[in-house]
């Protein structure tokens, strides 16, 4: 919105300052106009001196100051114009004196530098020599010196004077220009920030509140075949870990919608990471699927964002093995800390293995194992996923730990 209303004010002004320039373009033309045909029709004027027809002078004069509404869009072709009516007029009827005449000339020139390449310079400096030699040679009251060199030396700083506003002018709009390309940038880089800031809230929602609820459905489900059974004792079990992972799944709901700038009443927990694997493997065993958890990782010396991303890893896959994975099964995980790496490996035995026994809700193709993908590659490591050596699934993920140091 804010980019939007910039963009339109900058529009507004520059449609502003076209037709500023329009008219200040008119307005010029106008001044210099009425300038000469005073000095022309106003006998004993003390500024000007007329030599031959009056008339002749005032076309002239009219013709040289029209020629100024074109200075900005062909100051070139201007020059020439006013060059060959002020020669003609000077050869056929004498070349006379005041701002009438001069006052063409000196805007022609500042408009040369100030809307031209600096090599129209080239052309148009040879045309206003030329037109001079021709005036001062046909000014009966011309003399060396005087106010004639200050005329000159006035005259001759009117180009550089607006080859120095062109100048100014072209650093003013390529800053501007850099700036605007600085500000689209910036909102690229705040857009792609929120989509990776989005991305990442979605992985930890999918990670820790999918898991939780997972756990909760599979729970109820079977608190509600033990009542079926009225095995009150075994459903009363399993609910309180429904209760349990439900509490835990809306503590990590609010960790998460506090990554959005929400308040929440309740201190946030911590991030989970490595050292929090024998929770979630308890977690998991309430659900039937024993875990077998060996780790020899010295998670205390990990970077804290490697131990969550291997912390995720493992819950993803024991999510899955929850899933998908068919009843009696056993997990494994393996944490093993190396001199470079980080192996993490999660099977199980279920029966039937990879693509059968997951059918088509496969974890090789969803969100999960995609979210799992993502997190190794944010460390530049490697991740393996397919159905193991004597049956059942395998997740193997190596993460560098040089890498995750400076990450």
């Amino acid at each position: 919105m804010a980019m939007t209303w910039r963009i339109a004010s900058r529009d507004r002004f520059m449609a502003g300052r076209g037709w500023l320039s329009a008219h200040a373009d008119a307005l010029v033309v106008i001044v210099v106009a009425v300038t000469g045909q005073h000095e022309v029709w106003t006998p004993g004027w003390p500024l000007a001196n007329i030599v031959g027809p009056r008339w002749v002078n005032s076309v002239g004069y009219l013709l040289c100051a029209a020629a100024l509404w074109w200075r900005r869009r062909a100051p070139l072709r201007m020059i020439a114009f006013m060059t060959a009516v002020g020669a003609a007029q000077f050869l056929l009827i004498g070349a006379s004196q005041g701002l009438g005449i001069y006052l063409p000339w000196l805007i022609g020139l500042y408009s040369l530098g100030r809307y031209a390449e600096p090599s129209a310079l080239a052309v148009g400096a040879p045309l206003i020599v030329a037109v001079y030699a021709v005036h001062e040679f046909r000014d009966p009251a011309f003399e060396f010196g005087g106010s004639a060199v200050a005329f000159w030396w006035i005259l001759a700083a009117a180009w550089p004077l607006g080859l120095a506003f062109r100048r100014r002018e072209q650093r003013t709009r390529q800053l501007h220009a850099l700036a605007a390309e600085l500000q689209r940038e910036r909102a690229q880089r705040d857009q792609a920030a929120a989509a990776a800031e989005r991305g990442r809230i979605a992985r930890e929602m999918h990670d820790e509140v999918g898991h939780g609820l997972s756990i909760i459905v599979l729970q109820t489900v079977a608190a509600l075949g033990q009542l079926d059974q009225l095995d009150t004792a075994g459903a009363s079990s399993r609910l309180r870990t429904v209760e349990t992972t439900a509490r835990h799944a809306l503590a990590e709901l609010r960790r998460v919608v506090g990554l959005l700038g929400e308040v929440t009443a309740s201190p946030m927990p911590p991030v989970p990471g490595l050292p929090s694997l024998p929770a979630l493997a308890a977690q998991v065993q309430a659900t039937g699927v024993p875990v077998d958890l060996h780790v020899d990782a010295g998670p205390g010396s990990l970077p804290a964002g490697l131990s969550e991303a291997a912390y995720r890893v493992i819950q993803e896959a024991l999510t899955n093995v929850i899933k998908h994975a068919g009843r009696p099964c056993r997990a494994a995980v393996t944490v093993t800390r190396k001199p470079e790496w980080l192996d993490v490996q999660i099977t199980d035995n279920g029966p039937g293995g990879y693509p059968a026994a997951w059918g088509a809700s496969s974890p090789a193709s969803g969100h999960g194992m995609a979210g799992m993908r993502e997190r190794v590659a944010l460390y530049q490591g490697q991740l393996t996923a397919g159905p193991g050596e004597q049956g059942g699934f395998r997740v193997h993920a190596r993460f560098p730990v040089a890498v995750a140091a400076v990450t």
